[in-house]
């Protein structure tokens, strides 16, 4: 089965938040369509915001998060 939500940062070891999506967008799995894709980064800047939302992204959120956030992001 498939998650329910997967929490991302941009800034990854291996792979960036954006190509991760990316990867997740092209993948065969049937269902991807209904997980939310939440962002918890340090970038402050507004074109990442944008291509995370143009990227179906649902909740972006700086770094540090309160706690309230997430809770409410993910009863949304």
């Amino acid at each position: 089965a498939l998650p329910d939500v997967i929490l991302l940062d941009l800034d990854m070891p291996s792979m960036n938040g954006f190509a991760f999506i990316e990867a997740l967008r092209t993948a065969n799995l049937p269902g991807k369509e209904n997980i939310q894709l939440i962002i918890f980064s340090s970038s402050a800047s507004y074109q990442d915001q944008r291509q995370a939302r143009q990227m179906g992204v649902k909740h972006y959120f700086q770094k540090p998060l309160d706690p309230a956030q997430l809770i409410a992001a993910l009863e949304d």
